[in-house]
């Protein structure tokens, strides 16, 4: 006698499939509602971000010439040193004095290297002057010097100094940078940049 037994149906292939089916289409259910989530949580985060830059402070004389600075002439020095040093900026509004102390870039020879200082001190100064609260800025510029017994060490290798009076004089389009030693109001080039 062949009976035919029907065998149960958890044993048979198509109750997997359904079975599969349904459990993946609840994990996709699942994935899909903490999606939701997430994409709320992120623009609500983007927008309390947006919110705080409205509302912070505005920036300090200080952060607008690092800015103007590190977008002038980059943020490192070729040499791979933070560009700006140093930056203070000392008195009461519309009698500010700046200094600024820079890592200057390392050229090929002195002479070019001379030059590229030169030249940068007035993007410098332009771009500090922009600001109508400065009276006075200096510049220094540092590199790396050897000294008699071997040792390097960073090295003030030009300073120049400009009152807003002086500033205001120069022809900025038309300017020779070498001229600084006769117009500004301090000046100084330590001997290394004029070897030769």
């Amino acid at each position: 006698m062949n009976e035919n037994k029907k065998k149960p149906f958890y044993k048979l292939w198509w109750f997997w499939l359904i079975a599969v089916i349904v459990v993946l289409g609840a994990i996709g259910a699942v994935q899909e509602s903490n999606n939701g989530n997430t994409k709320a949580e992120t623009k609500q985060s983007t927008t309390n971000k947006q919110k705080e830059k409205k509302t912070t402070t505005p920036k300090s004389l200080e952060e607008k010439i690092a800015d103007d600075i590190n977008k002038k002439l980059g943020s490192k020095s070729n040499t791979k040193k933070k560009r700006i040093v140093e930056l203070v900026a000392l008195g009461e509004s519309n009698d500010k004095l700046v200094n600024i102390k820079l890592s200057g870039d390392s050229i090929l020879t002195n002479n070019f290297t001379r030059q590229s200082l030169l030249s940068k001190s007035g993007d410098v100064f332009q771009s500090i002057y922009k600001n109508k609260d400065v009276s006075k800025v200096t510049v220094f510029w540092q590199m790396p010097l050897v000294d008699s017994y071997g040792k390097e060490s960073d090295q003030n290798v030009l300073n120049i100094t400009l009152t807003r009076d002086t500033y205001n004089k120069i022809d900025w389009k038309n300017f020779n940078y070498e001229n600084y030693k006769q117009i500004a109001d301090s000046y100084f080039m330590h001997p290394a940049l004029l070897k030769k």
